[in-house]
């Protein structure tokens, strides 16, 4: 799980901090290995396993070797070993040990839509054809964003490239369900989607924990991605502002975010909009070393001088 302003690490430890504590984390998955159930941009929600030992065909949430976290799907479980494997390439099977586990996904959700997380038979092959055709696709659009980002390198060509973009992109916005399966609990949000030609190509969170869970006290900046070869066109810029707007909007004057300090890109885009830094929550898990807490300072003014509002379908 990657995206532009909470790396896969980050996440880890900002699950790692809300599911141990009873609460539930909404997050965007971003990557192929469980399509064609998960895709790319779909909102999951993960819980604690804390008093129910996970079970065959669970979708688990859990830490890596290289200290980040994955969403991939439990096989077997045998004694303090687990066996996972993905849906992408379910035949390739690896262990894990119960305590790397961080969570469990309960719900997924696509365009408002909950999915069914269940695992029927018989579907191996399709799943199998599926993963063939996503890489394929996956390799053409990573050489489309590497030629992009060439071309907009200099100011003059990503200001061109913006503004032919622009026109292109609708934003939409999601607010958490109030009832029902897929309610956050004790976490609510906003989620906001730029599309193209009906398409996802960027999306972030607007997140506000309940009174004494963690990193409650605060709205929070989260899932902030956009594709590849836009980048550099102007959305991650747009969809931070709306963000902002909402948080606004709704009477919040503490809006926050995490962000990697080696992420450049990001540290450019967020301090441009207005974000300082602050120090980090008492009660979380990330490295203070390597990642950076950011707060927006309302009495900073922005460069362009105005919040821009989004065009929603």
């Amino acid at each position: 799980m990657q995206n532009l302003s909470l790396d896969s690490r980050d996440l880890a430890e900002l699950a790692d901090t809300v599911l141990s504590r009873g609460g539930r984390l909404p997050f965007f998955a971003s990557g192929s290995s469980m399509f064609p159930t998960i895709r790319d941009g779909d909102l999951l929600v993960a819980e604690g396993v804390t008093g129910k030992s996970p079970e065959r065909g669970d979708v688990l949430l859990h830490r890596t070797a290289g200290g980040g976290c994955t969403v991939h799907r439990l096989r077997s479980l045998d004694g303090s070993s687990i066996t996972m494997s993905c849906d992408a390439s379910p035949w390739s099977t690896y262990s894990i040990r119960i305590e790397d586990v961080i969570g469990r996904v309960v719900s997924a959700r696509r365009s408002g839509r909950e999915l069914d997380l269940s695992m029927t038979p018989g579907t191996g092959l399709a799943l199998r054809m599926s993963f063939v055709l996503r890489r394929a696709r996956h390799h053409g659009v990573r050489a489309a964003g590497m030629a992009v980002s060439m071309l907009t390198f200099a100011r003059p060509l990503r200001r061109l490239y913006s503004l032919l973009v622009r026109p292109l992109v609708k934003y939409t916005r999601t607010y958490a369900p109030e009832k029902g399966a897929s309610s956050n609990g004790d976490v609510s949000w906003v989620s906001f989607n730029a599309v193209i030609l009906g398409r996802t190509v960027g999306s972030a969170q607007l997140v506000r924990f309940g009174p004494d869970t963690p990193l409650s006290g605060c709205d929070w900046l989260f899932g902030m991605k956009v594709a590849r070869p836009l980048r550099g066109a102007g959305i991650g810029r747009m969809l931070t502002a709306l963000v902002i707007e909402q948080a606004a909007s709704s009477g919040s004057g503490d809006l926050r975010l995490a962000v990697r300090r080696d992420n450049r890109r990001a540290l450019r885009l967020y301090s441009s909009m207005g974000f300082r830094e602050c120090p980090a929550p008492e009660q979380s898990s990330w490295d203070a070393g390597s990642t950076l807490t950011m707060k927006w300072d309302t009495v900073i003014p922005r460069s362009d001088g105005a919040t821009p509002r989004g065009t929603f379908s």
